[in-house]
């Protein structure tokens, strides 16, 4: 998980966390076009496309002080958690998936901590774990998970 002692304003460290979220998911999205054979999965390609989007308006909202952060930020902690869960079978195996992989768990975790989600004693792993389940339960992986 990224680093986050250099931000002690849990606003700042979310407005960079998820600006830079955006960023590689982009490049990662047109990575992923490129190498189609091995990435080109519909459901790799519609969650990166889901976190590029939201975390790119998580970033505005907060740049500009927005009280809707509070709203986008849920979606924000869902959208990067399942990008994170799509990108971490190729974690290993692929710089740019693990660069994207690390990126999004960030951007979870410190929209995470700016909206108070975490449980009492929770570690990032286990906040990541729980939004997870909470998002695909055992029973209903979403088409094409179990498959990467």
């Amino acid at each position: 998980m990224a680093q986050t002692a250099k931000f002690t304003d849990p606003m700042a460290y979310a407005r960079h966390a998820t600006a830079e979220a955006y960023e590689i998911c982009q490049e990662t999205i047109a990575y992923c076009l490129h190498h189609m054979e091995q990435y080109g999965h519909t459901d790799v390609l519609r969650h990166l496309l889901d976190a590029a989007d939201v975390n790119q308006v998580m970033a505005t909202l907060l740049a500009r002080g927005s009280d809707l952060y509070e709203r986008v930020g849920m979606i924000c902690v869902l959208a990067s958690a399942r990008c994170a869960r799509v990108c971490e079978p190729f974690e290993n195996k692929d710089t740019q998936l693990k660069k994207c992989y690390a990126a999004a768990l960030a951007s979870m975790v410190a929209c995470g901590r700016l909206l108070k989600l975490y449980r009492e004693e929770e570690t990032d792993q286990d906040f990541y774990d729980r939004v997870l389940e909470e998002t695909f339960p055992a029973s209903d992986a979403p088409p094409g998970i179990a498959a990467i």
